[in-house]
């Protein structure tokens, strides 16, 4: 059990706590799991030297070198491979706890349309749009935040 299942949100303090500890435990198991993932990495040819398919979709652990993209707009990038909706529920966005909304095309319509994190009046979800090219750099938009009105 993470440290952050032992203390049960009540107060907002003991919420904020609660939250805190489970991102500690959750940059610990991010870096766990990056160790493992750069090892298998480093081992796979070794073991796999007849699996080339293999080899070759292995994703990669960074960010390739180049340019980051311009800030989200009607991207001309040739590198362009789509845009990114991410967010989560609240109104200050953090990175740490955004999940990918939704996910457009090059030559997509650019809306995004989602529920997620609005089910309650009042409820509000903060979001970004990324601009991502076919080398994993990334640029992200400034942070909007989309509250459901009061029934």
């Amino acid at each position: 059990m993470s440290r952050a299942g032992r203390v049960h949100p009540g107060t907002g303090q003991q919420a904020l706590k609660t939250l805190s500890l489970a991102r500690a435990d959750r940059d610990v198991t991010k870096g766990i799991a990056r160790a493992f993932m750069k090892a298998y990495r480093q081992a796979l040819p070794a073991k796999c030297p007849n699996e080339p398919a293999l080899l070759a979709t292995l994703p990669d652990l960074s960010t390739k070198p180049g340019h980051t993209p311009d800030p989200v707009s009607a991207n001309t990038d040739p590198d362009l491979d789509r845009y990114e909706q991410r967010g989560h529920p609240g109104d200050i966005y953090d990175e740490n706890d955004a999940v990918v909304l939704g996910s457009n095309e090059p030559d997509d319509p650019r809306e995004f349309i989602t529920g997620v994190g609005l089910t309650q009046p009042g409820a509000s979800l903060v979001t970004k749009v990324f601009v991502k090219l076919k080398t994993s750099n990334e640029a992200g938009s400034a942070a909007m935040v989309v509250t459901r009105p009061e029934d």
